[in-house]
């Protein structure tokens, strides 16, 4: 009995086999052409390409993620706002409680949801909420320099400086004296405002000194015939009767 040696037919143009497969030769038979792992539909036969296998429409991806795929197999990639926590789950990103977002830090608030954050003004605020774009309505200005943790006295107010900042300026020297007039002094009364209150009080007394010994005066002066015929005839000075006066 004549026994041929087998002839690798894979050795030869790989067996006829097609594109993503791999040619396995068989003793005494035709070779077989086994896919790629990820690809399908040759029939283990050669002349045909094994085509990829979209595994995404198994929905192999866990929750929050999205299957990609690609030549031979897929990917699951984490939605926008979620990360991947290396136990094939995604985690939503904590934008807010981490700082990784756009929100001003001290005029607004970070709202998260489902892996999507919003930037709201704080109360007796307006505008985007994003950093510097939160500006105080008009009468709460005070309450900007308050959540910066400064505390303004009745003879400052709260002013917005340059990058959005508020701090705490002096009142015009007019408002300083009307707030003073208003609500008195106290230990915020800044000096100068004690030192022109009292010199003024100074001055006002001094001009009323003045003005009650004009008064006086003139009223002396008024006077002062009369008595220069009373006591030419010298009877009021000794205290006898009634006077006669002469024209």
């Amino acid at each position: 009995m004549l026994v041929f040696p087998d002839i690798n037919e894979c050795l030869q143009n790989r067996g006829g086999c097609g594109n993503n497969s791999e040619c396995i030769n068989q003793i005494g038979a035709p070779p077989l052409c086994k896919c790629w792992t990820g690809y399908e539909g040759n029939n283990d036969q050669p002349g045909t390409d094994c085509k990829d296998i979209d595994e995404c429409k198994s929905f192999p991806c866990w929750q929050n993620s999205t299957c990609v795929n690609t030549p031979g197999s897929y990917r699951c990639q984490c939605d926008t706002g979620f990360t991947e926590t290396g136990d094939n789950q995604c985690e939503e990103i904590d934008y807010c409680g981490t700082g990784q977002n756009k929100c001003d830090p001290h005029y607004a608030d970070c709202v998260q949801s489902n892996g999507v954050y919003t930037c709201k003004c704080k109360d007796f605020f307006r505008g985007t909420g994003t950093v510097n774009n939160c500006t105080p309505v008009s009468g709460y200005e005070y309450l900007a320099c308050e959540l910066l943790g400064a505390s303004c006295s009745s003879y400052q107010e709260c002013q917005r400086e340059t990058m959005g900042t508020y701090s705490c300026k002096d009142k015009t020297s007019i408002q300083q004296l009307s707030t003073f007039f208003s609500e008195g002094g106290s230990s915020n009364t800044p000096t100068w405002v004690w030192l022109t209150v009292v010199s003024g009080g100074f001055v006002l007394m001094l001009f009323l000194w003045f003005l009650t010994k004009h008064l006086l005066d003139k009223k002396r002066r008024e006077r002062t015939p009369e008595a220069a015929v009373y006591s030419i005839y010298g009877q009021g000075a000794a205290g006898y009767g009634a006077m006669d006066y002469y024209g």
